[in-house]
């Protein structure tokens, strides 16, 4: 599959108390074959230390992605809030919606 180069995809990790399967996460996204990436991580409170995994990780591969946004939330406003707060930095009209619900 040829991949357009003006091709701008934005990616958006939503998260709660993850800090067990950020890395395995970001490092997924990271490995895409597409290079035009605008990453945009989004943290709905934590109690762990997702967010100071998640900054490390950001520091070391800043390099890699057109733009990174890390959004850190105090306070736990939900899975809508949060996706309505990643969604809001997209820059593009069009947005394919994929979720996936893990058990």
């Amino acid at each position: 599959m040829k991949i357009q180069k003006f091709l701008l995809v934005f990616v958006t990790v939503l998260m709660y108390n993850s800090s067990e399967f950020i890395v395995d996460t970001l490092e997924s996204i990271k490995e895409q074959i597409c290079q035009n990436i605008e990453l945009i991580i989004s943290v709905d409170y934590a109690t762990n230390k997702t967010l100071e995994i998640c900054q490390k990780w950001i520091d070391e591969n800043i390099d890699r992605f057109v733009a990174t946004h890390f959004l850190a939330l105090g306070v736990n406003t939900g899975i809508p809030a949060n996706k309505n707060r990643a969604l809001a930095k997209c820059k593009r009209r069009m947005v394919k919606r994929y979720c996936k619900r893990m058990r």
